[in-house]
Formats: structure tokens, sequence, C-alpha cells
């Protein structure tokens, strides 16, 4: 079968269409069972990272380098729709959130020894990793595979790449060009705090990258004219990050989804969430995406937060300054 292989740390990926991949175990499409997860999820998703009380602890009574490998819920928003749409947004309440059912699990699966290693070094949101998808019965499918690099200020791009079944369905990549926008870039992170990260797919079999869709994430209120500061905190209940698409040929095509990072009221246990950064976040798709682009805006998510977008290593973090 024809197309470009890609090596993204676990066996090679190809990049031909879905539908042609066959289990030769069953006979039946790569994936399939995630790939009718993946378009049951509907417009919207709702994402949390699961609690930890070991790490916790350790993180509050001593200052060892310790972290427990992250794990996420995630449910279908169903008719409810993350703020900065068209019509109202949901600020959902911590009962609510908690009491959403499970669609699919995320895990993280990376070494003890790595994650130690790297938060002594001051890199543990940046530590190499892969995060597996499974759905509601336990069928994996989705894997995510993030290498370590040091960042796009240093022309060492964060990335993420995502692999759905057999097939290669594109990466999340730190916009950050050498010859192109750095210092521009440099400029936005330093003074908007802001970055902007590309969410790319292969358009050929050659295996040449296009952007598909744009991730904007502003700190502050400098370009989206949001306030975002200390967002999903109780200083500031939501912030808003905006998607754009683009076209086959490159253009512009405008807003098209948006991820909210919420707080989820004001109780203890969301206080206790917010103090650990087990963070909450809504993600709005695009209107008619496949399950390809669904899984590669899930991995703009844990893009996020792995690459410091949007909270620590492995959750949507506060965007890429981390250099």
């Amino acid at each position: 079968m024809g197309g470009r292989n890609y090596d993204i740390g676990e066996g090679t990926f190809n990049m031909v269409a879905t539908a042609a991949i066959i289990d030769p175990k069953t006979g039946a499409p790569s994936a399939q069972e995630m790939i009718d997860a993946l378009e049951g999820l509907g417009d919207g998703i709702a994402v949390r990272q699961v609690a930890q009380l070991g790490e916790a602890l350790i993180d509050s009574f001593s200052s060892l380098p310790f972290e427990q490998r992250n794990k996420y819920k995630i449910s279908a928003l169903g008719d409810k729709q993350a703020l900065g749409g068209d019509g109202p947004g949901w600020k959902p309440t911590y009962r609510e959130l908690n009491d959403m059912p499970t669609d699919m699990m995320a895990i993280e699966d990376s070494s003890l020894f790595m994650r130690c290693l790297m938060n002594c070094c001051g890199f543990g949101n940046m530590r190499p990793l892969k995060i597996r998808f499974m759905t509601n019965n336990g069928s994996p499918g989705l894997m995510i595979n993030r290498p370590f690099n040091l960042g796009g200020s240093v022309l060492c791009p964060h990335q993420m790449h995502t692999a759905l079944g057999d097939v290669y369905v594109g990466k999340v990549e730190e916009d950050f060009h050498c010859c192109d926008n750095y210092f521009k870039r440099c400029a936005q992170q330093a003074c908007c705090c802001t970055s902007y990260h590309d969410i790319k797919v292969p358009v050929n079999a050659q295996g040449d990258m296009q952007t598909k869709f744009k991730l904007e994430v502003d700190l502050c209120c400098c370009i989206s004219g949001r306030c975002n500061v200390c967002g999903g905190t109780p200083c500031n209940n939501d912030a808003i990050f905006d998607i754009y698409e683009y076209g086959q040929g490159g253009e512009l095509l405008g807003k098209s989804g948006r991820i909210q990072k919420t707080y989820a009221g004001y109780s203890c246990f969301a206080l206790g969430r917010c103090c650990y950064q087990y963070d909450n976040y809504l993600l709005q798709f695009p209107q008619g995406a496949t399950p390809e682009e669904k899984s590669l805006l899930m991995t703009a998510y844990e893009y996020g937060q792995g690459g410091e977008l949007l909270g620590k290593s492995g959750r949507i973090q506060k965007p890429m300054l981390v250099i």
C-alpha cells in the first residue's frame, strides 16, 4: 500500500486513508471502534484530569520530584457548548462536571525514572511521553507521542504526533520558523503572553504537511480581546482560547472552535483541584469535524498541557513561555 511512513516513536504509521487500513486479525478496519467513539463525541468534549491523592500528598509535604502518570476522563458535551461562541456558553460547576458520564479515557505512558529525572532538571512539563486513548470498553486505537524538545525560542519547537490505528493523521507544532516569524513570535510571547500552535495534516503521499487549524493561546488580554489573566482559577473562572481553520490553499477561513479552561464553580473541591493543577477543559470542535480532525484537536489540548500551553506536564499549561 502506497504512502509515506512516519515513525513517531512506536512503530511505523502510514499516511493513507483510515478506511484502507485493515486489521489482519479481525478483517475489520483498524481502530474502527475508536473512530466510532470519536464520531459519537459530537460537537464538543469536557476533559477532566483525574486527581491523584498520592501525588498531592507528596507535593504537600515534601520537595521530592515525584509525579504519577496523568490520567484524563473525557465526556461528550451533548447540547452544551464552550464559552466564546455565538450561543450561550456553559459554565459548569464541579458537581456537574463530576457527574458527566465518561465516554473515553486517556492515560500517560512514561517511566517513573523519566518523570522524576525531568522534574529534577526543571523540564517536567516537556518530558517525552505517549498518551493512549481508550474507549469506554477499553478498546485502544488513538495514540499521541510527544518527543522532548526545548521550544521554538531555541529553534527546537514543541511537537506532538498523532496516530489513529495504523494511520498517521498529523501533528501539532509550535509556530516558530527561523526565517519567517521568529522575532515576531518571541515578542508575542514575551510582551503579550501569547503563543500559536499549528495543527498540521499530510496532504500527499510524499509526506508534505499543511496547516489545517491554528490554536491561539492568549494568557493576557492583548490579542484576543478577552481577559484570560489567571483563567481557570478563583480569580477568573474561565479562559478561552480560539482555534482558527485554514482552507486547502492556505487561506484563513476564520474561527471554527475553541478551548475553555474552567475553574468549575466555587467549592472546596474546585479549589483543591486548582491548587494541585488538576484542570478542567471544554473543547468545542469545528462544525462537521471528522474523527481524524477531532483526534488532532484533542492532541492540541494535550499538547497545550504538555508543552506548557495551558497546567503541568500532562495538562494544558501556561503557554509556551517555557523555552
